[in-house]
């Protein structure tokens, strides 16, 4: 039997089929009703003009880089926390809940004061329009303190992801996300005698969701009696040799996050330069990618979990045939995806009549483009964030990661968008060659294998 017909036999085992969906539909469930936020969360700023999307989509460059930190943190708790389930290593979890703890908070605290004392220094790095900036800073004001709760709840999901309970994050984000929606109707457009708020109302809506969530994931975890629940049993000291070793982990993970996204927000700010019209139209584009992208980070998260717990157990061919099935059923999710996304396209930009034609024609062609190489994306997610991390090789992913960004796509959008001013479809495309580029040094290190060893 050839190697691609033994991987699809592996990849309808059913044991793997039942633990894959285990954790899957949860994860995707929760991607969606995040993502499914964020396109209404723009679709109701749109409706204010160019100004405001524009405003509070560079003034979510700062969250965007936030949520790298957190996931910086997070892919470290993830990593050790699903080999220390693949063990039974009830202390092992302890001490990455105490010591991650450590490390997230005091970032969201930074984050939280920069927001509020410090808005218009971020808004200028995007924006040289004063009422974008106005627009942005009013947000990040107003948002600043949901940072704390957000990094309490990424602390304590990706640590039930991670133990096989995906179904509380999921719960608890539902209901978050259901309160958001709501306010942000309510307080955006000034609805049931709430004053009129606008920007302003959306950050608000934000703040008092990410409060709720928070509180809902720490008491369904409590009730279920969940390995980790931010109890005071919960909590220890952790040993100087698991800190070394979780730092040795993180800390390239917290480089190749911090890299890639500022490589993003560089690009951000080339778009920007092209225009009230080419941000608006990036900002709307972000949003619906990340709509896109949830089967990509599902089935890697998924899969990177089923390949952490066989490696903690020290069952490596096992771990090898997890990966070879999340790159296998990736890869096909993908391709079947594409002509959906096409078809979806033109129904999609009727949601957002409100902006300009120009921006709407920019992002037809960034949607196109985003439909036709998604299956590059999703390669290249499970062999980096999902295969690469799970085994704890995060040096050789963040030098693949980090280094195609700055040496690729960065150089070019810079000179093709901020030089030479093409319109931002030709422009940003760009990313793609070099997710392409990462993709395929990413598979030839994966061949090699140096991703399977046990790290707990």
């Amino acid at each position: 039997m050839s190697t691609l017909g033994a991987t699809f036999k592996e990849l309808t085992d059913k044991k793997y089929l039942k633990k894959m969906i285990h954790l899957l539909i949860p994860m995707a469930l929760a991607g969606v009703l995040t993502s499914s936020l964020q396109i209404v969360d723009t679709l109701m700023i749109a409706t204010l003009g160019d100004v405001p999307v524009a405003g509070v989509g560079l003034a979510n460059r700062l969250t965007y880089f936030l949520s790298f930190l957190f996931a910086s943190v997070t892919s470290g708790v993830s990593i050790y926390s699903a080999q220390f389930w693949g063990e039974k290593n009830q202390k092992g979890l302890r001490q990455c809940l105490s010591f991650a703890m450590m490390l997230i908070l005091p970032i969201a605290v930074v984050f939280s004061l920069i927001s509020i004392f410090a808005p218009h220094l971020v808004m200028r790095i995007f924006s040289q329009d004063e009422a974008v900036i106005e627009a942005g800073c009013t947000y990040l004001r107003f948002i600043a303190p949901a940072y704390l709760f957000q990094s309490v709840t990424a602390l304590l999901a990706a640590l039930l992801k991670a133990t096989e309970r995906p179904s509380l994050p999921m719960t608890a984000s539902a209901a978050g996300i259901a309160l958001n929606i709501v306010l942000n109707y309510i307080l955006i457009f000034g609805k049931f005698g709430a004053p009129q708020m606008g920007v302003k109302g959306a950050a608000v809506a934000t703040l008092i969701a990410a409060v709720l969530e928070m509180v809902l994931l720490i008491v369904f975890a409590r009730l279920r009696k969940a390995q980790v629940a931010l109890r005071k049993a919960d909590f220890c000291k952790p040993e100087k040799a698991f800190i070394q070793k979780y730092i040795k982990t993180t800390v390239p993970i917290f480089f190749n996050e911090i890299g890639w996204s500022l490589a993003v927000i560089t690009m951000t700010w080339v778009y920007s330069t092209l225009g009230t019209a080419a941000a608006a139209a990036a900002t709307v584009y972000e949003t619906i990618k990340s709509f896109v992208v949830v089967c990509c980070v599902s089935i890697g998260n998924a899969g990177a979990i089923l390949v952490g717990i066989e490696l903690g157990a020290g069952r490596l061919d096992e771990a090898e045939k997890n990966a070879r099935r999340m790159l296998l059923g990736g890869l096909l999710v993908a391709l079947c995806l594409v002509p959906v996304f096409l078809v979806l396209i033109d129904p999609l930009l009727t949601l957002y009549k409100e902006m300009s034609q120009e921006a709407l024609k920019n992002l037809r062609g960034m949607l196109i483009a985003l439909s036709c190489l998604f299956w590059i994306k999703m390669l290249n997610y499970n062999l980096i964030n999902g295969i690469l991390r799970a085994g704890g090789d995060t040096k050789a992913a963040a030098c693949i990661d980090v280094l195609t960004n700055w040496c690729i796509a960065v150089p070019i959008i810079f000179v093709t968008g901020y030089l030479l001013k093409w319109p931002i479809i030709y422009v940003f495309p760009f990313t793609f060659l070099a997710e392409g580029v990462a993709t395929l040094l990413s598979f030839i290190r994966y061949k090699k294998g140096y991703w399977k060893k046990k790290l707990a």
